[in-house]
């Protein structure tokens, strides 16, 4: 009996008892633990979730869950953690168990995932992103790419103005197109400069780009899961056409994209 630790693999390649940790931003958070039954002979297995803490975040509740597994089969076990009332660097553990009852050596065992979700933000995010890419100008050499490189980061700055966020993951009304468009002009910024930069410096813009995008999802789909039932479709096809732009790797259009989406949520 395997417990894996990503059900966007084979389960048989995660042996043992596997420990995970997730840094997430968004308000809840969704996971499906897979279980194998990799023997020879079908096995009724006994299936636990518990929130490890004092409190019950709806992770799949408590209650034992009976299955029965035939060799080779699989089952997807559903993990759903409610963040919304935690801060920043909160962190809750989930833990998953399965085992043969019939089996005293694997009851004994029990096989296992600890799920280890560390709540973050988008802004959250944003700052450690500005603060890691700030720490990367002095190592450039003086004169032109170290001064756009500079000017760039002001953009980045300026999306994280104070006055244009509600939270870490929402923006005021009337100002959050600011917080969009101060990063677009980042991202424009940036990746042109990318090519210029030396290798390690390079990598790690990157990364940063492909991290802040993803929180500019996050800001539109929060809009989204709060907006008018009315204006859901135009959100989530927005949404949908700039999770393209940035699976294609042009995260300009993206964050536009995005914009446009947390603007059609919020009118």
């Amino acid at each position: 009996l395997i417990v894996g630790a990503d059900a966007n693999a084979n389960p048989n390649d995660d042996r043992g008892q596997i420990n995970l940790e997730v840094i997430h931003a968004g308000e809840t958070f969704s996971y499906g633990v897979p279980i194998v039954n990799n023997g020879d002979e079908p096995r009724d297995v006994v299936v636990e979730v518990r929130v490890l803490g004092d409190r019950d975040d709806g992770a799949g509740g408590h209650e034992p869950r009976e299955l029965h597994l035939e060799p080779g089969e699989q089952v997807i076990i559903p993990v759903e953690l409610d963040l919304r009332a935690f801060g920043d660097g909160s962190v809750r553990q989930v833990l998953v168990e399965a085992y043969d009852p019939n089996d005293p050596a694997n009851a004994q065992t029990r096989e296992h995932v600890l799920l280890r979700v560390v709540k973050s933000s988008a802004r959250h995010d944003k700052v450690y992103w500005l603060d890691e890419l700030s720490s990367l100008a002095p190592s450039l050499p003086r004169g032109s790419v170290a001064n756009r490189y500079r000017n760039a980061l002001k953009h980045l700055e300026a999306a994280l103005d104070p006055r244009l966020w509600v939270d870490g993951n929402r923006l005021v009304r009337n100002g959050g197109v600011q917080v969009f468009a101060h990063e677009g002009f980042f991202d424009f910024a940036m990746t042109r400069l990318l090519p210029e930069l030396p290798r390690p410096v390079r990598l790690r813009v990157a990364e940063g780009l492909r991290a802040l995008v993803d929180c500019d999802r996050i800001l539109a789909q929060t809009a989204g899961n709060e907006a008018a039932a009315l204006l859901l479709p135009a959100v989530q096809k927005l949404i949908g056409e700039a999770d393209e732009a940035r699976r294609a790797g042009d995260y300009t259009r993206a964050i536009h994209l995005y914009q446009k989406a947390w603007q059609t949520a919020t009118r």
